[in-house]
């Protein structure tokens, strides 16, 4: 049986008890909140239920259901081994998420799934996740975008963003940045490194965590340079991991002056952001540098680690 208090509709408050320890709160006769004898509350039967152990005055594990009174939302906690309400993951709370949460979720009631909330003027809102107070994980609102730790909170367009400046792991496994951008090459002298006389300047990149793509399009008509011919400018150091090469596909060198049945390629050596230019016998031999041209124009793309 069940100790009763029932507002009835005829006879105003009814009460029953019984020894079950267990309390049942009625409208009409039927129960609306049940307590049982292990301090379990069951709304409406037990399809819902709160639990909670409020031992010595400390809120070890809570189900919260509260009103926010900071932003005037329903608001769904849960309190994991904390004290007070300083630990309650205010899910609809998009001002204030740094109060020691562990997670943050809004769920829209008119929707099946999982949403981030929509304000009062029509306007969704982000859904943010939170690890230790400090904003790990974003999801755009408007874009659609998966922002990471660091990442612009404007991003634009479908994707995962990186921060601006790569936060490095040290697992080999893990992608850490991703990154696409231009940049201005320039043709330098080895002695000495002079000024060029461009007519085009042309570089792109792709970085996909330590590897970076590029393509280059170079052309100048005179240059003040001595010595042999580098191409400068790349966006990223190469790595600095002793005798580290890579070789560079030369798509042309137009005007440049070459050793009789030579041809040109180029090499990217260690911890730099110059390109050299050498020269190899058609029939087999040594190759060597190849001196800066004062009008000439070269094509170079390849891909580098950093």
């Amino acid at each position: 049986m069940t100790s009763t208090i029932n507002a009835s509709t005829t006879a105003g408050i009814v009460t029953t008890a019984d020894t079950s320890g267990v309390l049942a709160l009625q409208t009409a006769g039927t129960t609306a909140i049940s307590i049982d004898a292990s301090q379990n509350v069951n709304f409406a039967g037990t399809a819902q239920r709160i639990t909670g152990d409020f031992s010595n005055g400390t809120i070890a594990n809570r189900v919260a259901f509260q009103t926010s009174t900071a932003n005037s939302a329903t608001s769904v906690g849960i309190i994991p081994n904390g004290t007070g309400t300083t630990a309650l993951i205010n899910a609809f709370n998009n001002s204030d998420p740094t109060n020691s949460s562990a997670m943050q979720v809004a769920c829209l009631a008119a929707e099946s799934r999982i949403n981030s909330l929509i304000t009062g003027t029509g306007t969704y809102q982000p859904m943010t996740f939170y690890t230790g107070g400090s904003e790990s994980l974003r999801l755009s609102a408007t874009t659609k975008a998966v922002i990471l730790a660091g990442g612009s909170t404007s991003a634009n367009g479908t994707g995962i963003t990186f921060p601006a400046t790569q936060s490095a792991s040290t697992d080999a496994n893990t992608l850490d940045d991703y990154e696409e951008g231009t940049f201005t090459p320039t043709i330098v002298g080895s002695t000495s490194a002079g000024t060029g006389t461009y007519s085009t300047q042309v570089g792109t990149y792709t970085r996909v965590g330590r590897a970076v793509s590029f393509r280059l399009l170079i052309g100048w008509s005179a240059h003040t340079g001595t010595g042999s011919m580098l191409a400068g400018g790349l966006p990223f150091a190469s790595s600095s991991v002793t005798d580290t090469l890579t070789a560079i596909t030369v798509g042309g060198i137009n005007n440049v002056t070459l050793s009789a049945n030579h041809v040109g390629t180029a090499l990217l050596f260690t911890n730099t952001t110059q390109i050299s230019f050498y020269q190899t016998p058609v029939g087999g031999g040594s190759d060597s540098t190849v001196p800066i041209d004062t009008s000439a124009s070269t094509v170079l793309s390849g891909t580098y680690f950093v």
